[in-house]
């Protein structure tokens, strides 16, 4: 792999330096949205 190797999206297996993610986006819960927001220091 490169440096500015996208991967392989480990859901649809596409390569991403060559196409976009098939995944299906799914809506997540709103309760869950403060979730997102939480930032976790090393």
């Amino acid at each position: 792999c490169r440096p500015d190797c996208k991967g392989i999206c480990p859901g649809c297996g596409a390569n991403l330096n060559l196409e976009p993610c098939r995944c299906r986006k799914e809506e997540s819960d709103p309760r869950l949205s403060v979730l997102r927001q939480l930032k976790i220091g090393k």
